[in-house]
């Protein structure tokens, strides 16, 4: 009896969980929400992190170069016998330990370490601005969205208001209180709502697309947004650290290696200088009593041709391109915070302007729905009205969204982390 009763206990909560699941609202997500799931998810965050261990890797090559090679070595030869002594014998067996230490390169050795450390950050950096690049993407598509949702809310409001507006004008036509022009007037402007809903359904689905694409996820029906208009400053520090962003650093390390790559070049103009000490464990021959040795071996190319006069200078030449890239880079990126700033800057004292328009409008569409009551005004005039308020506060809202974006673009210029 007790073992049913736990059994349909169980089965009640099973259902409660079923229906909950079902029916619950989906929760909100925030951008930074939705970013983190975008991080998570995107294959070139993950590229770069790999990048990131990948030079890691690069630098502990680079620094083994100066550190000695030690092996061990066993040799067996086979000969025709000639009575020539201990060198003549029929067979011979050399085993030893060797440790080979490079002393001097020409300073190539030095130039490739202090490359080598400066990868890891390079790969740190880019993967901060695939990060902040990231961050954008999805901030451009999350606004798109809310915007298009927006429009739609303010559409299916109007789209209520001529339905309602229709079926008045219809019975008061049919007691000759309205023409018959003022009813078609109303379902023209009805049918021309209905036919933008349509079509900005069709952008909305673009749009979840494209969240759907950055973040992996699905599904989208209720998202916050949590970036008051009040909030959206910029900091002093932004265009103050403007030089030292991310991007910046990133191509100044690139540079630096550049001209460290002269000083490879420039180290076959050099001797190099190694050093190998052996231990023998067995020998054969004349020297078989000896048990290590230590060879000194310099080497100095005099001529080569040219070649490696050549490489140096591609190698500078190399730099100098890279060098002028980077001021080009650094003056645009000046240029194009000053103008975005601006730009936001105008967008703030617009949307305060169509603030207060907005406002007007829909008092005096609302003042003419009463006139219309009391026979002051006709029908089509209220219809202008309408859709003058309709056009104004789309294009505040329009405005309201392109300002959040040109905060967005200014954020990643200034190459603030998310």
């Amino acid at each position: 009896m007790r073992e049913s009763s736990r059994i349909v206990s169980n089965f009640k909560i099973f259902l409660f969980c079923c229906f909950y699941l079902k029916f619950s609202p989906i929760y909100a997500q925030s951008l930074d929400q939705l970013y983190e799931k975008a991080k998570n998810y995107n294959s070139l965050i993950k590229e770069k992190k790999f990048a990131k261990e990948i030079a890691f890797e690069r630098k502990a090559q680079a620094r083994s170069v100066v550190f000695p090679d030690l092996s061990a070595n066993s040799q067996s030869v086979w000969r025709q016998q000639a009575n020539v002594g201990a060198f003549g014998e029929g067979y011979q067996h050399t085993a030893y330990l060797s440790l080979v230490q490079p002393l001097f390169q020409g300073g190539a050795e030095y130039h490739t370490w202090q490359m080598a450390k400066n990868l890891p950050e390079i790969a740190n950096l880019d993967l901060i601005l695939q990060e902040i690049n990231l961050y954008t993407d999805v901030a451009i598509s999350f606004f798109d969205y809310l915007k298009q949702q927006q429009q739609k809310t303010t559409l299916q409001e109007q789209k209520k208001t001529l339905v309602s507006r229709v079926n008045t004008l219809e019975k008061r036509a049919k007691i000759g209180r309205n023409k018959l022009t003022d009813v078609l007037a109303a379902k023209t402007h009805l049918a021309r709502i209905t036919a933008d809903l349509a079509l900005l359904e069709s952008q909305i689905i673009n749009s979840r697309k494209s969240l759907a694409n950055l973040t992996g996820e699905h599904v989208f029906a209720n998202l916050i947004d949590d970036f008051h208009l009040n909030s959206l400053k910029i900091s002093s520090t932004w265009e103050k650290n403007l030089l030292q962003t991310p991007l910046i650093k990133a191509q100044e390390l690139t540079l630096e290696n550049y001209k460290r790559e002269i000083g490879i070049a420039s180290a076959n103009f050099y001797p190099s200088l190694d050093v190998e000490g052996k231990y023998y464990l067995d020998r054969a021959g004349i020297l078989k009593d000896s048990e290590w040795d230590v060879t000194l071996t310099a080497k100095w190319d005099l001529f080569s041709g040219g070649m490696d006069l050549s490489e140096k200078r591609i190698k500078s030449y190399e730099m100098q391109s890279l060098e002028a890239k980077l001021q080009e880079k650094k003056q645009t990126l000046v240029n194009d915070f000053k103008a975005l700033k601006e730009s936001f800057q105008a967008q703030k004292a617009v949307l305060e302007k169509m603030k207060l328009a907005v406002e007007l409008a829909q008092q005096n569409y609302t003042e003419h729905i009463k006139e219309v009551d009391q026979g002051l005004v006709n029908q089509l005039d209220l219809l202008k009205v309408l859709e003058e308020y309709l056009q104004i506060r789309q294009a505040y809202d329009q405005q309201t969204y392109e300002m959040k974006k040109t905060w967005i673009y200014l954020r990643a210029l200034a190459g603030v982390s998310p």
